[in-house]
């Protein structure tokens, strides 16, 4: 045990040094070095997922197998050769070997993020199950993947019990600790920028998880991941990965998730989020008549939405309810716009829009900035992922935005002449355009006050259908009655 504790020392320093080097300065505190030599957590075998395996093989082996990883850690040797060693001593096969050899020492890895953790709570919100984005994570894995606990270890937004990693033989998942904001801590200063993740197929998001990362692959790597049956009822919206799990944070199999829906034990209509609850109640007290949004028959094409919604402007100017339908349509809703009115001006304003965005699942950021057309056009350079739509509102106007191959662009849903995909460059610059078509701010503001710009992933309303469906019930327009043609313009 006292020699493992030099390899504990190591790797809590290790973590330190990785979260330390994430904020930029000397922010967690480091293990004291009495706690790191007292510390006798640092085990390989108790309370592993192989545990009970071990209890089977018997002492000599399990103390044989202890010294093999100790000595391999704290002489730095490559994971294959503790591999090999292993493999001669239980006289098996290489794969099991490297079962045994990766479990361990993830199970000493863990202990050694949990001391950090317990010597920074005074800076932590709590921990972030975080797993590894690609096809080969275990289902566990997979649902955990961004839920989040509270430091007495309590779910935050969901029901699924803490448990620390390895969760099984070879997990190669970890819990995030996951700091304080700097509002939180009485510090005032710009909130650190969100970073990324990596993932199979590169960088992505840090507010991206795996349900929303599997959204981005085909219908086949979506059946090899969740299999045939569980992948269909989830992208028919059927099921979330949050009904994939039982109370104790099991998954669940086809057929007991078929019992449950056959029972009527799983809310396929999904509660709403409660700043849903919140935005619905100010939009019944604006007396907003409300018509329902129906599921469409089929799903449309992007050129589709655009001939559906599109036309010259009549009202004071839709682009942010124009935007919301097009992302209703984008994830199966038969919804249309241009109704005007009070429905117009209630969905102009940022902060009810805001409050949509907070429904779960939906990967969304606000910006402050100075400039407001170079600071608009910096985060389209930056947060914009190849092949993705977003919704951005920046001056005074929001429009669904991507980076193609071509560029960044914009859509034009509001002429009366052209609409459709329209180049960033269209005036000259991305700055420029941000400037003339949406009404940004090339100099700061009086006093140095910062403007706030809203971007939001499409894609990402597909795990709040049912919040962006009963919103948009508040501005879906009979086809007889929308306030567009050829007497309106672009606003």
């Amino acid at each position: 045990q006292d020699e493992l504790s030099g390899f504990f020392a190591a790797e809590t320093q290790h973590i330190h040094q990785l979260y330390n080097d994430e904020v930029g300065f000397d922010f967690f505190n480091q293990v004291p070095e009495y706690k790191q030599k007292a510390n006798k957590t640092a085990t390989i075998i108790a309370g592993s997922p192989l545990e009970d395996w071990w209890a089977k093989q018997g002492n000599d082996f399990a103390f044989k197998f202890e010294g093999i990883i100790r000595q391999g850690l704290l002489d730095g040797q490559q994971t294959s050769q503790m591999i090999s060693d292993v493999k001669h001593l239980m006289n098996t096969s290489r794969r099991h070997a490297e079962t045994l050899v990766i479990t361990a020492v993830a199970k000493v890895a863990d202990n050694a993020h949990q001391a950090l953790r317990d010597e920074n709570l005074d800076i932590l919100a709590g921990e972030k199950h975080l797993s590894t984005l690609d096809t080969r994570t275990s289902t566990v894995c997979q649902l955990r993947d961004g839920l989040m606990w509270d430091l007495d270890k309590k779910p935050i937004d969901h029901d699924v019990p803490y448990q620390r990693p390895p969760l099984h033989p070879r997990c190669r998942s970890i819990l995030q600790l996951v700091t304080k904001s700097w509002k939180e801590l009485g510090i005032d200063a710009e909130e650190m920028p969100s970073s990324t993740r990596a993932s199979q197929d590169g960088p992505v998001s840090e507010q991206i998880n795996y349900e929303n990362w599997l959204k981005s692959k085909s219908p086949e790597q979506q059946d090899q991941v969740l299999g045939k049956g569980k992948a269909d009822l989830w992208r028919r919206g059927v099921i979330t990965f949050a009904d994939m799990l039982d109370q104790s944070g099991r998954p669940l199999t086809l057929k007991q998730l078929s019992v449950k829906l056959e029972n009527g034990l799983l809310d396929t209509e999904q509660s709403l989020n409660q700043t849903t609850i919140e935005l619905l109640d100010d939009l019944k007290a604006y007396n907003i008549e409300y018509r329902p949004v129906q599921m469409l028959s089929s799903q449309l094409s992007s050129d589709d939405i655009i001939a559906k919604l599109a036309g010259g402007d009549e009202t004071k100017g839709s682009c942010a309810s124009l935007a919301l339908s097009y992302i209703g349509n984008r994830i199966g809703l038969d919804v249309t716009d241009y109704r005007g009115g009070k429905s117009c001006d209630f969905f102009s304003y940022k902060r009810n829009v805001k409050m949509l965005f907070s429904a779960k699942g939906v990967i969304a950021k606000e910006f402050e900035v100075l400039r407001e057309a170079k600071g608009a056009a910096d985060i389209l350079n930056s947060e914009l992922v190849l092949d993705r739509e977003y919704y951005l509102s920046a001056g005074r106007h929001a429009a669904i935005v991507r980076r193609s191959n071509g560029g960044l662009e914009y859509l034009e849903l509001q002429s009366k002449d052209k609409n459709g995909w329209m180049p960033f460059n269209k005036y000259g610059s991305v700055i420029k355009t941000l400037n003339k078509r949406f009404g940004c701010r090339l100099s700061p503001e009086k006093y140095s006050l910062k403007r706030k710009i809203q971007l939001a992933e499409v894609d990402s309303f597909k795990s709040a259908k049912q919040d962006l469906k009963e919103v948009l019930g508040y501005l879906n327009t009979a086809e007889d009655k929308q306030k567009k043609g050829v007497l309106g313009e672009e606003k």
